[in-house]
């Protein structure tokens, strides 16, 4: 990545504006907006004009929840379990904190790296909560993910559907499982920023409004995957419609309910559980990502088109959750691998050049 002049990078030589205080890329069919000063719309926007919730608040509301539920079933609850950063910070206070009593569970859905699941394994052997690792059809599973690319009923020109219906096919896979071992609730470590985006956010809303909004947003996504199970079911594929089915168990997201906080996660996550990431990423680590997340992003540079994380890095700034001299380090040691984004494709029986025209 290169730097010319203010708030312009050229990305694989794409020209890309950026927002000067927050890096958002410009995306006006997104709603991101950059002015003559340089500034984008979100960066205007006043935080004091609605009513928050306090922290103290958001934690009572957490509080409340899992201690109606503990101890009335086999297991408090099931872990999402990456071997991420998220995941292992949401693990130790759990199981340290909380005293919960856990399961910890990872899906392999033929794109993660390998050492994931031996950092997953090494964090739960540590905090003694039992580990799965599902490992379901691979031939089903390759079906789906090119299915949900290559569907034009399905697919959006930046490819965000794809981590829409493999993050709810994830989580209705620890779903299943977490009715089979009598779970109350399934933990996830999503950050706040996809949290929203889901609008499961409405828990720790006080103002009418974003409640009101969050709520909109969670029905939509919920229709959009009811009528991804349709449209597929009228295909007269039941198998692969059942990859859309939502899950049933309730889903706690840890993160809505306290300070997201990434470079304290890291530190204590290193002090107490030695905890480091995976080869893959570099030393400056503030997100990671599996093989076809990581393609996505690349595509989306090759499109000039913002990507997942880059606006949630973006939206970390405007917080003071991150520094913009910290993404920015971070973002320019991003590197791809051609010889990695055609392997991952090749799974999908897709190119490079494909994916560019969907």
């Amino acid at each position: 990545m290169k730097f010319i002049g203010k708030g312009v990078i050229f990305i694989n030589n794409l020209k890309a504006k950026r927002c000067i205080r927050c890096l958002a890329v410009e995306a006006r069919s997104k709603g991101t907006l950059i002015g003559d000063d340089g500034v984008c719309n979100h960066c205007k926007i006043n935080p004091s004009r609605y009513n928050r919730m306090s922290w103290e608040e958001k934690e009572q509301k957490f509080l409340e929840l899992i201690h109606a539920a503990k101890g009335k079933h086999r297991y408090d609850g099931f872990i999402m379990m990456s071997g991420g950063k998220d995941s292992t910070y949401l693990a130790l206070k759990l199981k340290n904190e909380y005293k919960l009593n856990l399961m910890a569970m990872s899906v392999d859905n033929g794109f993660e790296y390998p050492d994931s699941f031996d950092n997953a394994r090494k964090v739960c052997d540590k905090l003694g909560i039992p580990y799965i690792i599902l490992q379901p059809d691979m031939r089903q599973l390759r079906k789906f993910y090119r299915y949900i690319i290559t569907e034009k009923h399905l697919r959006h020109d930046d490819y965000s559907q794809i981590c829409l219906y493999c993050g709810n096919y994830l989580k209705r896979q620890v779903d299943i499982y977490a009715e089979k071992f009598d779970a109350a609730y399934i933990f996830s470590g999503y950050n706040p920023d996809q949290v929203t985006e889901l609008g499961e956010a409405a828990i720790v809303e006080a103002d009418p409004g974003l409640a009101q909004y969050q709520q909109m947003i969670k029905r939509t996504l919920d229709e959009k995957m009811q009528d991804a199970y349709q449209y597929t079911l009228q295909k007269n594929d039941p198998e692969l419609a059942a990859c859309f089915e939502l899950p049933r168990t309730k889903i706690l997201y840890y993160y809505q309910h306290f300070p997201y906080d990434p470079i304290h996660m890291l530190a204590t996550i290193r002090q107490e559980l030695d905890w480091e990431p995976i080869k893959r990423f570099s030393k400056n680590y503030l997100v990671s990502g599996c093989q076809l997340v990581c393609t996505l992003v690349h595509l989306c540079q090759q499109k000039n088109i913002p990507d997942y994380i880059q606006k949630e890095f973006s939206a970390q700034i405007r917080r003071g959750t991150l520094t913009k001299e910290q993404v920015e380090k971070v973002m320019a040691e991003i590197k791809f691998s051609n010889e990695e984004i055609d392997e991952t494709l090749a799974k999908l029986d897709l190119t490079c050049a494909q994916m560019l025209t969907l």
